[in-house]
């Protein structure tokens, strides 16, 4: 209990000031403590709301500076930046149109027609919007699948934290499907990783140059039609034969 308090109600002292940007002339509360008189820096409305809206606009700005740093990480050089007007119709209709959803897309189509520009270009419109996102080439991701029992430490702790970021993050790109064989393990861990992301409705995006067929011969007999109808069950296939 607070013994002998003592409650005061007074009026609060008003003068005339001015604006600490503009020098407006304004009406301020004097405010004091313990006897002495406290210097504090007023502003106007029409200030406040300009210094407000200039701070936000740099808070806007520092935040795509953060957002063009880490998708420029992410991204190679060769794709960070492409002229619409030289990718196939196909694929720039269809990674303009999709919107987050549990079916992913695959871009199907001969080398130079833009199928993997129009993938990085989507990937970049969800990365801006605040969706966690990742690609990297189907190559890339079989090294790490072998990488993960590397005898070196940081090669081993690379590999996972690769492996992990394709699980978790909300769009996965894996670019050029088929290009090369892949190993056993990289097979297995691939199936495992489409198995994880359709059950979490989680989307990917891939790209390929070849048909069904064609992909088909890359992989081992035994778990090439399990693979591929991952690949196609759960995304809108897309050829880019059109310009």
């Amino acid at each position: 209990m607070v013994a002998n308090a003592v409650l005061t109600d007074t009026e609060p002292v008003i003068e005339v000031g001015a604006c600490s940007e503009c020098f407006t002339p304004m009406r301020t509360e004097v405010i004091s403590f313990l006897g002495r008189r406290l210097d504090y820096a007023v502003l106007c409305e029409c200030c406040q709301r300009r210094l407000t809206s200039e701070r936000e606009a740099e808070e806007a700005r520092n935040r795509a500076g953060r957002l063009a740093k880490a998708f420029d990480a992410m991204c190679p050089p060769l794709y960070r930046e492409s002229d619409p007007q030289r990718l196939a119709g196909a694929f720039l209709r269809e990674s303009e149109a999709w919107e987050f959803s549990p079916e992913g897309l695959g871009f199907i189509g001969a080398a130079g027609t833009g199928k993997t520009r129009c993938a990085w270009r989507l990937l970049r419109r969800l990365h801006f919007a605040g969706r966690r996102v990742y690609g990297l080439t189907a190559t890339a991701y079989a090294k790490a699948c072998a990488d993960q029992f590397h005898d070196a430490p940081e090669v081993k702790a690379g590999a996972e934290a690769v492996l992990g970021r394709c699980r978790r993050v909300e769009v996965l790109l894996l670019d050029d499907m088929g290009k090369q064989r892949f190993t056993e393990r990289a097979e297995m861990e691939l199936f495992a990783l489409l198995e994880e992301r359709t059950g979490n409705l989680l989307p990917t995006i891939w790209t390929a140059n070849a048909e069904k067929g064609d992909l088909k011969k890359m992989l081992s007999p035994d778990r090439a039609e399990p693979l591929i109808r991952r690949l196609v069950e759960f995304t809108k296939v897309v050829r880019g034969e059109d310009k």
